[in-house]
């Protein structure tokens, strides 16, 4: 606790301790404390057989704020697994729509890949997102602030030579 005030103090912080009786509280020894961060913001980079799109809306859901890191367990990624890519897209593209926050995502993620399954068209338009022939294109974004990173979600666009190449 010493090593982390001595720290805060040297980055200016202003530290007070107002209440002397916690002296005897004892903290874990953190071996990152006061080194740079390895990542800058929470992104899912790899999971075992699932796709890039899949991952991103995944990354898109997080930085959102409709799931949190931690709900992001074995059975939800389990779901995922065991539907193809078009429905997964198309399921979790309708949770972005909403603003929720639950503590067991699986559920509201099981719902969705349910109604996605259902919609055959719904399926067909997702699955074929890239330059059609109306010339569009599914664009992703990343944008980047001084503080944070956000996976922003896919969204069509008027395409061009370079977006097509």
């Amino acid at each position: 606790m010493k090593a982390a005030l001595e720290y805060m103090k040297g980055q200016g912080v202003l530290v007070e301790v107002l209440d002397r009786r916690w002296r005897g509280l004892t903290v874990r020894d953190e071996p990152e404390f006061g080194m740079p961060m390895q990542d800058m913001f929470f992104c899912m980079q790899r999971a075992e057989g699932l796709s890039f799109p899949v991952l991103y809306l995944v990354n898109a859901l997080v930085h959102s704020g409709v799931v949190n890191q931690h709900q992001l367990a074995a059975d939800f990624f389990g779901l995922l697994r065991r539907e193809r890519d078009a429905v997964n897209v198309a399921a979790l593209t309708k949770l972005l729509g909403g603003k929720f926050q639950e503590f067991d995502v699986c559920p509201r993620l099981k719902d969705a890949q349910d109604w996605a399954a259902r919609k055959p068209n719904l399926l067909h338009l997702h699955s074929s997102r890239k330059v059609g022939v109306d010339y569009n294109a599914e664009m992703r974004r990343l944008v980047i602030t001084p503080t944070r990173a956000y996976c922003m979600p896919p969204q069509l666009e008027r395409s061009n030579r370079v977006v097509r190449h």
